[in-house]
């Protein structure tokens, strides 16, 4: 007898065990760290959402490397379970949903811990909320949404009433805010893109209003005339709307600008404290971006600089920064047709 001769209740029934299976080999997986097993378990076009979890959206590829970074040997869990409970399955021809609850309790810390250590358990409610369809291997998930129950636990809050995902979007926030930093001061467009989400506005007053875009030009323009320039961020206060994945911040800027020696060989440092304002959003793909700033200048001072030592700024890549860090090609290469360094401006 073939499956497609048995009766259809049981046909049904080894339906459902496969999807419960199916659902079961994702918890395998997390639990043991392979993540190639997940190509068994979800199609090649399959979107994953953890943003109700405080996680991101994306395809498997995201995910997996999401899921590296969090579970993997350098993440900041140790050991997890993925515990699954009741899972409502319905099956219609060769498509299906289910809906499964999920307890996931999280140690955070070492990879092991001994004798009379204290494990930080952190624990996650939530259900599996997927859309399957039947393959030629046979069920996968197609679509899956992580829908929240509840959290708490040691490592859920820090002494002040912090979620552990407020504080990583606090440290991804502050972390945007270095970058921009290090972009404007090695001139490195593809670096300031990671910054700011496109056609972000920005807000100088008097000295320019537009978008992202346009003020990476303008200040390009303005640095390649300079001898060199530092920008030190300090000060960040960050309020999150978690569940509308925005921010608002506000950071403390001190930047020192070198002019070059004017005709009578003089040399002078302007030296700017200010503060940027401003407005966040979380992506698909978890990240935090800038769609809005507000630049405030608080003080401002001239410091004649004519006997200072000499010193020689790189403004481009080859700053040992890059070899020290080790960076990928998607911070080092900039795209075609934008302007990276002073020698590009003055070509």
């Amino acid at each position: 007898m073939t499956v497609n001769e048995l009766p259809p209740a049981l046909a049904e029934a080894l339906d459902r065990l496969a999807i419960q299976q199916v659902i079961a080999a994702y918890s395998e997986a997390i639990d043991s760290r392979d993540w190639d097993a997940l190509d068994r378990v979800f199609t090649a076009d399959a979107v994953i959402d953890y943003t109700e979890m405080g996680g991101i959206r994306g395809d498997l590829p995201a995910i997996s490397a999401f899921l590296d970074r969090f579970l993997g040997v350098d993440g900041p869990y140790a050991r997890t379970q993925h515990l699954l409970g009741q899972s409502y399955v319905e099956v219609r021809g060769d498509d299906a949903t289910a809906r499964t609850a999920c307890f996931n309790p999280m140690v955070l810390g070492g990879r092991s811990a001994g004798d009379g250590d204290e494990e930080v358990v952190y624990f996650c409610g939530l259900w599996y909320r997927d859309t399957l369809v039947r393959t030629a291997g046979g069920w996968r998930i197609t679509e899956r949404y992580e829908q929240r129950a509840y959290k708490y636990g040691k490592a859920a809050a820090d002494s002040e009433g912090v979620t552990v995902d407020e504080l990583l979007a606090k440290q991804a926030i502050a972390e945007g805010l270095y970058r921009y930093c290090r972009s404007l001061d090695r001139m490195d467009a593809t670096l300031y893109g990671t910054v700011f989400e496109p056609g972000a506005r920005i807000d100088y007053g008097e000295h320019f209003v537009g978008t992202a875009e346009g003020f990476r030009e303008w200040v390009w323009r303005l640095q390649a005339g300079m001898a060199a320039h530092s920008h030190q961020i300090t000060n960040i206060l960050t309020q999150l709307d978690l569940s509308a994945s925005s921010a608002v911040s506000e950071a403390y800027v001190t930047v020192c600008l070198r002019m070059k020696p004017d005709e009578a060989g003089s040399v002078l440092d302007l030296v700017e404290r200010g503060r940027y304002l401003d407005r966040w959003t979380r992506g698909s793909d978890g990240s935090w971006r800038i769609v809005d700033r507000q630049y405030r200048g608080d003080i401002q001072h001239a410091v004649d600089a004519t006997n200072s030592p000499a010193m020689e700024a790189i403004r481009d890549r080859t700053d040992p920064s890059y070899t020290h860090f080790a960076e990928g090609s998607h911070l080092l290469d900039a795209p075609t047709g934008i302007i990276t360094t002073p020698q590009d401006l003055t070509s």
